[in-house]
């Protein structure tokens, strides 16, 4: 387990091949974009490899074996998430919910006194005002959300997507070419339009 963490610190993990960095972004697979992703930080890389070093030592000793659990149950849920949606291999991904699941077992036993000590004590007034508010805000964020999405950014137009510039064909132009190569009237942002210039 250490040296997969360790490797992240020494730059054996989160590297790109030159292969892939050379795709167009639309081909490239889940895994190489999150490894791509989680590369372009190396400080990043940095701080979840110390955490997970970090929580490997506390889990040694018995009285800081809950800390070291509550810190890296997060670490290896989201893990676990990226690798089961971002398809990484089916191997890493089981290594990853094995430690999980030992880490669960770990904060077990605890659950009450930890629920014990993050539950505040019910206060049975003005619930119904503060029920009605939170269903409220719930609604309008969710309401400005959607418009945002569907109305704003999405209005579409009869000549949204990628159109390709054509040279002029007279004798001044005809060398030169257009000074774009593409233009990108975008669905998914109204009314955008991103010009693409001319590939040397």
């Amino acid at each position: 387990m250490y040296s997969v963490r360790f490797a992240k610190l020494n730059g054996s993990q989160f590297t790109v091949l030159d292969s892939e960095f050379a795709k167009p972004m639309g081909k490239v697979s889940g895994f190489w974009l999150v490894w791509n992703f989680f590369g372009y930080s190396h400080a990043y890389g940095t701080i979840v490899a110390l955490l997970q070093v970090l929580g490997g030592l506390l889990l040694v000793w018995p009285r800081t074996a809950l800390l070291a659990a509550l810190l890296l149950v997060p670490v290896f849920t989201n893990i676990v998430m990226i690798d089961l949606f971002f398809g990484v291999e089916p191997s890493a991904t089981l290594t990853a919910a094995q430690i999980l699941g030992c880490l669960v077992s770990v904060i077990l036993p605890h659950l009450r006194r930890l629920l014990d000590a993050i539950e505040i004590e019910d206060v049975p007034r003005h619930r119904t005002p503060r029920l009605l508010t939170m269903a409220l805000t719930l609604v309008a964020a969710y309401g400005l959300s959607w418009w945002i999405a569907n109305r704003n950014n999405r209005a579409p137009t009869a000549i949204d997507g990628v159109w390709i510039a054509v040279a002029d064909s007279t004798p001044a132009t005809r060398s030169a070419g257009p000074p774009w190569a593409r233009a990108f009237f975008e669905r998914n942002r109204a009314h955008l339009v991103v010009f693409g210039r001319q590939m040397a």
